[in-house]
C-alpha cells in the first residue's frame, strides 16, 4: 500500500499533467479561433461589441429571512377530522353538507375566559 507521501507525489505528477494538457487545449482553441475569425474577417473589436450586447445586467436581489409559517388554527372538527376553515373544503366536510348535517355545528368555539389561552392548532 503506498504512503501518503507517494499519494502526494502522484497526485502532483497527475495535476502537472492536468496543467499541460489545459496549456495545449489552450493553444489549440486560440489557434482555431482565430482561423475562424480570419475566415470571416471579424476583429477584437466585433468580439468585444457583441461581448458587450450579450451581458445582461443582473439586479442584485437580497433575499430576507425566511418568514416563519403561523399554525393553521383549527376552526371545525369532527372526530379525528379537523380543518382551519381555509382552501379546499376536505372530503369530510364535503360528505357531511352532502347528507345535509351543518358545518357550523362543528364550529370550535373560541374560549372567551382565558385570553392567554392559544388556540388549538393543526399542526
Amino acid at each position: 500500500m503506498p504512503t501518503i507521501a507517494e499519494l502526494q507525489a502522484q497526485m502532483a505528477a497527475l495535476q502537472k499533467q492536468i496543467e499541460e494538457k489545459q496549456a495545449e487545449g489552450r493553444k489549440q482553441a486560440i489557434v482555431e479561433v482565430i482561423a475562424r475569425m480570419d475566415e470571416f474577417g471579424i476583429s477584437l473589436d466585433d468580439i468585444e461589441a457583441a461581448r458587450t450586447k450579450s451581458k445582461v445586467k443582473v439586479k442584485s436581489v437580497e433575499k430576507s429571512a425566511p418568514q416563519e409559517k403561523k399554525p393553521k388554527i383549527v376552526k371545525y372538527r369532527m372526530g379525528e377530522n379537523a380543518w382551519s376553515g381555509r382552501g379546499l373544503k376536505p372530503n369530510w366536510v364535503k360528505t357531511l353538507e352532502q347528507n345535509g348535517g351543518k358545518l357550523d355545528d362543528y364550529l370550535i368555539a373560541k374560549p372567551k375566559e382565558d385570553a392567554a389561552a392559544e388556540p388549538e392548532t393543526l399542526f
